[in-house]
């Protein structure tokens, strides 16, 4: 539920829990928008500590890295106009409270209306927001765009920074001392064309002190992991034809000088960027040049260190994204037919599988030996160290899948009688029928943290297929409907989620064991899980399911609200 427009503005190879300071007893706040309040519980015993009543209809709720604050960010009323902005009724807001108390500290008007992504600096003194503002038919009706400051020690706006074109993406560095704002290209009936801007704003002075000016479409700015450029990626006009073909260009930034230091090739059709925290790098992928009459072009690898480039390094054709091992030390580009293994510092090439279909639906093990894929309601298994086929598998209980054709088929023949026999009644010579089918499949994968072990969850069997990931045979399945599979290892236990149930299977005896939660009046969000994996918070929509096994075996419990649409936990 993280909206932070941080340094991390892009995917990232490994993501962890965000740090904040800990405190003696481990709180969920709530965000009860239908009440409207925020409720301190207690995360071993579900007891409610303390609730805070709020106005207005607030959406968004942020905990300071310190843990000393709450924010209540609040929409205000109004009207999404599109390109115009937002046609604001009543102004956007901020409540602040102690964390410790839920005690008001302040509330601040903002301005007319909200982006959904804040600027809150890690030491959790500053807070920035992008008011979209409106641009009305007459002068009168328009309302400011603007980059609004809070001082959150003081409790009050700091300042307010102009914004001339609305905001297509932005995000401040860690220490909140400095925002990056992109106006992309206009649009091409926009006469003269605008072309794309990045506005440096210093927080602290609440001034913009640079704006940039690009040629071509760069978008999306993503910070440096050290926090000294910003890159933006233009993605060129791609074309098999090497006479229309344009490739990308990454432009790069320094912070230091607000100016443009470079702008490098980047291929063609280049996708990223990836976040390499480990190896303090990201990394982007694309197609090699087109040339005329060759069929596959070998992909292209780059690593982005600070102003420098590092490759192409080559790589298999066509390649779609990027993985890594836990431990960052290797890196994986993919296709759908190839994987590239390579160290993550000199991006040499350790491995090269090739000629495998690797499915609608991929995933790797955590200490990178092996690689499943989903094509039909098949798993295949993958070793990386040798680039074999271990296994293939079918996944789904086969007698609930004839049992869904069945039942289809008696459904759709029922449906038919009925309607010809209503059509006789009535005199008609013609009538109308449903046709059932049976569901999707709609599979998804998850490999267990150990990597012994991955899930499949097949929706039209109602299951989940556990496979050996060291031989890619099959294990147990196990009857758990659900979207998506997720491990809390110190609880021993694996959560199959769906909108009105949470499944509990565990993990030695791969047996289901009795479901942790149930009923239609929920809806089961993905879960928070704590980094000793016996503890799980989950948004239920008019609940809080709490999850706990620091005592034995898993206990569950839910917590009713009237909407709940955030949540904070201090773990």
């Amino acid at each position: 539920m993280r909206r932070h427009a941080l340094a991390i503005a892009v995917a990232a190879l490994a993501s962890a829990v965000p740090a904040h300071a800990q405190t003696g007893t481990h709180r969920v706040f709530v965000l009860d928008q239908g009440a409207p309040s925020v409720t301190a519980v207690d995360l071993q015993s579900g007891k409610v500590l303390q609730t805070a009543a709020l106005e207005g209809s607030p959406s968004v709720l942020l905990r300071t890295h310190d843990g000393k604050r709450l924010l209540v960010l609040d929409h205000g009323t109004g009207k999404d106009a599109g390109d115009a902005g937002f046609q604001a009724k009543t102004k956007s807001s901020l409540t602040i409270l102690d964390a410790a108390k839920l005690t008001p500290q302040a509330r601040i008007e903002l301005g007319a209306g909200l982006e959904d992504s804040v600027m809150l600096s890690d030491r959790g003194d500053r807070l920035a927001v992008i008011c979209p503002g409106y641009v009305g038919k007459r002068p009168e009706e328009n309302l400011p765009r603007e980059v609004v400051v809070v001082d959150l020690a003081a409790g009050q706006v700091s300042g307010r920074v102009p914004l001339a074109r609305p905001a297509a993406a932005f995000f401040a560095t860690p220490d909140g001392k400095t925002a990056v704002v992109l106006a992309q290209r206009g649009k091409p009936k926009q006469t003269p064309l605008p072309a794309a801007e990045l506005q440096v704003i210093d927080l602290q002075t609440a001034k913009s002190v640079a704006t940039l000016t690009f040629e071509g479409d760069p978008r999306d700015p993503v910070l440096s992991p050290d926090g000294k450029y910003v890159y933006l990626l233009d993605r060129g006009d791609p074309s098999g034809n090497p006479e229309k073909n344009i490739n990308g260009r990454l432009h790069v930034v320094s912070l230091e000088s607000r100016k443009v230091e470079n702008a490098y090739d980047v291929g063609s059709k280049p996708r990223g960027l990836v976040l390499d925290e480990a190896g303090q790098q990201l990394l982007l992928v694309s197609d090699g040049a087109p040339v005329k009459g060759q069929k596959n072009r070998p992909g292209e690898l780059r690593a982005i260190r600070g102003a420098r480039i590092i490759g192409p390094v080559a790589t298999v054709p066509s390649p779609e994204y990027i993985r890594s091992t836990a431990d960052g030390k290797r890196l994986f580009v993919v296709s759908w037919s190839a994987i590239t293994t390579l160290n993550s510092r000199d991006l040499s090439q350790v491995a090269e599988m090739r000629e495998h279909y690797l499915g609608q639906e991929f995933a790797l093990s955590p200490d990178g030996r092996r690689a499943f894929a989903i094509a039909q309601q098949n798993l295949y298994t993958y070793d990386l160290e040798n680039g074999t086929q271990l296994d293939k598998v079918v996944t789904g209980r086969m007698g609930s899948r004839i049992f869904a054709a069945v039942t289809a088929a008696a459904d759709t023949a029922n449906s038919k009688a009925d309607a010809r026999r209503d059509a006789e009644r009535k005199g008609q010579t013609y009538y109308t029928y449903t046709e059932y089918s049976v569901r999707d499949p709609n599979q998804s994968i998850a490999v267990r943290p150990d990597s012994k072990a991955v899930y499949v969850v097949n929706r039209q069997t109602s299951d989940v297929t556990i496979i050996d990931a060291e031989t890619g045979h099959i294990i147990e399945k196990v009857g758990a409907d659900g979207s998506a599979v997720h491990f809390m290892p110190g609880a021993g236990i694996a959560l199959v989620m769906d909108d009105g149930a949470v499944h509990a299977v565990d993990l030695t005896t791969n047996k289901k064991l009795d479901d942790l939660a149930k009923g239609s009046s929920y809806s089961f969000s993905s879960p928070q899980i704590s980094a000793d994996g016996k503890h799980a918070v989950i948004n239920a929509a008019a609940g809080v399911l709490l999850v706990d096994a620091t005592g034995g075996p898993a206990t569950a419990r839910v917590l009713p609200f009237k909407h709940v649409v955030d949540m904070e936990i201090d773990w």
